[in-house]
């Protein structure tokens, strides 16, 4: 690479970006970069124009002590871990470099491990956008280092550790930067109480990861009165519908709120009967599609997220969206994925129940898939199954267009 781009000079001057994206583990079982300091040192005065820049692990002391900023004139973002080393804490020597690169703007520490952290000599007053993220997002460590940003705008903290989790409550009220954009993000319940939001009337985008949101999530973000856009993400947490109806309308209204993001309940529709087809007929001649709801490795469908929550709970969430687009409120995410797939689960349902009846005359699972429907509030096409001969059948197709599929239904045959 370094001949290519001695040879080609124009090749250097239009990157912009540079990923180490391999490394090998040494004999101690240490995960060493590829990227060594005298290669280095040749590589990037190749790069003027440099903007971004990913490491794959911790810049050794020979990288930190060779690559000097001025080789980083256009450096505006840099992406590396950032963990505890044998010798100490953390690296002082390596905040003093970051501190030193010239036009830095955003810091990404993409692995961040340290519980402890020593007094930080250096301000950072060029970075705007800070992301600390991994086992030990510690609250002491994040207010130190955010609180060395005096400039910083947006915050992203996401805590990958199922233990502890992050006080982030306590973070908030130590944080002395005027945040516009914040993340938290974390696999556990974090609380946060009416308390939580009350320095930060100025934000415009709030976004909330965890596995439980507030019970009184509308009481915990009144204070965000020029709040533009709220993203929440949960892997197990359904949307918490009657909280965010009162942020969307009523006298809790956040007025300047315009975009919802949920990627919430997310699923995945997978294979579905179709009798009008030879693969279909062969599915059901061998009764293979008795499977595909059950099993995920033979139907592929992704339904945890979609049926871990209630039917009255999807009506309120769908009460949510339309009350929502009344008030033009944007509502989105992979919600809607889920959406899509408990569609087609119910109308999936439906169909396997109206197969069953018309190839084996069993009415059985008829009368379930129908209830599940209704709980839903989903149509279906009309069904009078005591009126008619399971052994004089007639198979109907109708189709639901607003689901991109059809219904099954049945009618006796004369």
């Amino acid at each position: 690479m370094i001949r290519t781009l001695q040879a080609r000079t124009n090749l250097g001057l239009v990157t912009t970006s540079l990923e180490f994206s391999e490394n090998y583990e040494t004999l101690e079982n240490e995960t060493t970069s590829i990227a060594d300091s005298h290669q280095l040192s040749s590589l990037l005065p190749l790069l003027p124009n440099l903007r971004e820049w990913e490491l794959d692990a911790c810049p050794t002391s020979a990288i930190i002590n060779t690559v000097t900023p001025a080789m980083l004139p256009s450096l505006t973002r840099i992406c590396l871990p950032i963990a505890e080393s044998k010798e100490t804490a953390i690296s002082l020597d390596l905040l003093s470099w970051i501190a030193n690169l010239p036009v830095l703007d955003t810091l990404d520490a993409c692995r961040w491990n340290t519980k402890k952290m020593e007094a930080i000599e250096h301000a950072f007053p060029s970075i705007r956008t800070l992301y600390l993220g991994g086992e030990k997002v510690t609250t002491r460590s994040v207010v130190k280092l955010v609180n060395a940003c005096p400039n910083l705008t947006e915050l992203r903290l996401h805590n990958t550790s199922r233990r502890p989790v992050t006080k982030y409550e306590r973070v908030l009220l130590q944080v002395e930067p005027r945040i516009l954009r914040l993340s938290l993000g974390s696999f556990k319940f974090f609380p946060l109480s009416q308390n939580a939001f009350t320095k930060y009337s100025q934000l415009c985008y709030l976004r909330l990861y965890t596995d439980a949101f507030p019970d009184d999530l509308s009481r915990v973000l009144s204070p965000l009165k020029v709040l533009e856009e709220l993203a929440l993400g949960s892997e197990l947490a359904m949307v918490p519908s009657e909280e965010l109806l009162k942020l969307v309308d009523g006298p809790r209204k956040l007025p300047k709120l315009r975009k919802i993001s949920l990627n919430i309940a997310e699923g995945c529709i997978g294979q579905r009967v179709n009798p009008f087809s030879l693969e279909g007929l062969q599915a059901i001649e061998s009764r293979e599609y008795e499977e595909w709801l059950v099993d995920i490795d033979e139907g592929e469908w992704f339904l945890d997220g979609v049926l871990d929550h209630g039917a009255a709970e999807w009506l309120e969430c769908k009460r949510l969206l339309a009350v929502a687009k009344a008030n033009g409120i944007l509502v989105e995410g992979g919600l809607f994925d889920g959406l899509d797939t408990l569609h087609a689960f119910l109308l999936e349902l439906n169909n396997l129940s109206i197969v069953r009846a018309f190839y084996h005359s069993n009415f059985r699972t008829i009368p379930h898939a129908r209830q599940v429907a209704l709980d839903h509030q989903f149509p279906l096409p009309e069904l009078d199954i005591d009126s008619i001969d399971p052994k004089k059948l007639e198979l109907i197709k109708v189709e639901m267009e607003e689901y991109g599929w059809f219904a099954l239904t049945l009618r006796g045959k004369e």
